[in-house]
């Protein structure tokens, strides 16, 4: 298949570039249970949640130890998330998302948000309700988009919300926190802070500037997201636009 694929591949590009690997991922024969990622292994959200060890005869506990001896590892630091790859081996075990990719296909599943997609795309478009909202970042309100105003896809997020490390309930209000924080921090006052270098990751602000129309909360579990993005798979147009799960109290 991949002399096949090269093959094509040649016939019908300038360049050809070919990546075919065998990675290995060590890990103690006393844990069990890894959820494997066909291309990263054990970099992926559920391969330390599912992982099982023996219980300490002493003390009854199951605990192990996670390192990494190729790559250092900084503090995670969720103001600048999603920071770097290797980042992501702690924060995927402290936080949920919205929807992520299946280990073995690729395709992105539901996790904490159940979701639906409609689209117009790639040619036409939806009308965005005049109720839905958008960030003011003049005088920090949220506040309705108004009529006339069209999007390609929207997406309808349940939000399985849970609660916080320390407790207290998840709620709409603090998803709404984590959206305005967003627009703040891509492209509002925050980001026009002097002095501040990182306000936004680049890519999370193109998509504030570009791909984000409009949200709106239907109830206390339920939002719609409107994006100008479409894609051929509804499950990337879901990924896009999803809710989320908001990770800072």
């Amino acid at each position: 298949m991949i002399a096949r694929a090269t093959e094509l591949a040649m016939e019908e590009s300038l360049r050809v570039f070919i990546d075919v690997r065998q990675s290995l991922f060590a890990h103690n024969i006393r844990m069990e249970d890894i959820t494997w990622d066909l291309f990263s292994g054990t970099v992926n959200a559920w391969a330390l949640r599912s992982a099982t060890v023996p219980a300490d005869p002493v003390t009854g506990l199951r605990t192990s130890k996670i390192l990494n001896l190729e790559m250092f590892l900084d503090g995670w630091n969720p103001w600048v998330s999603p920071g770097w790859l290797y980042d992501s081996v702690q924060r995927t075990q402290m936080i949920d998302e919205g929807t992520d990719p299946h280990p073995h296909t690729g395709r992105y599943i539901d996790w904490r948000n159940i979701v639906t997609v409609e689209t117009a795309g790639p040619e036409g478009t939806l009308a965005v309700p005049s109720d839905a909202l958008e960030w003011d970042g003049a005088n920090s309100v949220w506040m309705e988009v108004g009529s006339g105003v069209t999007a390609k896809s929207k997406v309808t997020s349940d939000i399985i919300l849970g609660s916080w490390h320390h407790g207290p309930d998840l709620t709409m209000q603090d998803v709404l926190y984590s959206w305005s924080n967003f627009w703040r921090r891509c492209v509002g006052d925050i980001n026009a802070t002097a002095g501040l270098t990182l306000a936004c990751d680049p890519s999370v602000q193109i998509y504030e500037r570009d791909i984000l129309v409009a949200i709106k909360p239907l109830d206390d579990d339920t939002m719609e997201v409107y994006i100008n993005y479409w894609h051929v798979d509804d499950r990337e147009i879901a990924a896009t636009g999803e809710a989320g799960l908001p990770s800072v109290p």
